[in-house]
């Protein structure tokens, strides 16, 4: 690695060397003189023409030669390896097409989970994606990966601390707590898709106990008590949501609920193949924060 720079990969064959790469994670392993620290993995095998190939098309991306770069990085429909995905995501970074840089850079750290560079880009793809938990989650991995003083851990921990005293501020939760917010969401919401309308009330209860502040967790609550045929208790949470956020009475979820209030000529299956089209995405990637939807 060269100065800690995007092109420690692009550099290869004529910059990297032992002395200045040894702290990479993306080098460790890579020569048999060369160990991951104790308790990490070294760098799963590549081969020399990926290698090869992944570095000239991240040289480009750092004097930002992107058509250069798009046709050496995407010659396959499918990643070869742990790097080659790694270049598409900054690729697709570079471009500004960020959740398609998340998907890429997933793939990445999914292939070699101690790749910290990877991790670090896809909490900053993450972050330009709207996507604050992933942002938070892949930051913390970069602190458990590396060390105080390395220019991608001090950075990483620099947004944790701002994002605690925001969070603090605004909502009066710890990181720990908004994540924990978030994935109780996750689940309700997920159990809801399922038809598991009990099972999911109790995580969305949870997420509002550690946050009630946003629109989206109450009106998915009112949804599940409208399934369930709980009409007072449905209305609360309707009643709830657009307190928070009167524009929240437009959505697809208040008027669904709705609907199924009054009776509507839709049964159950049929409403939540609407809300499966209508989303058309994951449930985690509906509920990046306890609000969004």
């Amino acid at each position: 690695m060269v100065d800690r720079r995007l092109v420690c990969p692009g550099c290869c064959a004529e910059k990297r060397n032992e002395q200045q790469c040894s702290e990479c994670s993306w080098f460790a392993g890579k020569d048999s003189r060369t160990l991951p620290e104790p308790g990490m993995s070294a760098a799963p095998e590549i081969s020399s023409e990926s290698e090869e190939r992944v570095g000239k098309g991240l040289a480009f991306l750092a004097t930002g030669e992107l058509e250069r770069a798009a046709q050496v990085l995407l010659v396959d429909s499918e990643p070869e390896d742990y790097l080659d995905a790694y270049g598409r995501g900054c690729l697709h970074g570079a471009r500004a097409e960020h959740e398609k840089a998340v998907h890429y850079l997933r793939r990445s750290v999914e292939m070699f989970p101690e790749f910290m560079e990877a991790h670090y880009a896809l909490g900053s793809e993450c972050l330009q994606a709207m996507d604050l938990t992933g942002t938070i989650r892949a930051y913390r991995r970069v602190l458990d990966l590396g060390r105080p003083g390395e220019e991608f851990h001090d950075a990483a921990e620099s947004f944790l601390t701002e994002m605690e005293e925001q969070l603090l501020a605004d909502e009066g939760l710890s990181v720990d707590q908004y994540l924990d917010a978030v994935d109780s969401f996750e689940r309700g919401f997920k159990a809801l898709r399922a038809r598991d309308f009990e099972g999911a009330l109790p995580h969305l209860c949870h997420s509002l106990e550690l946050s009630d502040s946003h629109a989206h967790p109450h009106g998915v609550c009112g949804l599940c008590h409208a399934f369930l045929g709980q009409k007072e208790e449905a209305h609360a949470s309707l009643h709830k949501a657009v307190e928070r956020d009167p524009e929240y009475a437009s959505t697809l979820v208040y008027t669904m609920a709705r609907e199924v209030l009054k009776g509507g000529k839709k049964g159950t299956a049929e409403a939540i193949r609407d809300l499966e089209q209508a989303l058309n995405c994951p449930s985690e990637s509906c509920a990046g924060q306890p609000g969004g939807e």
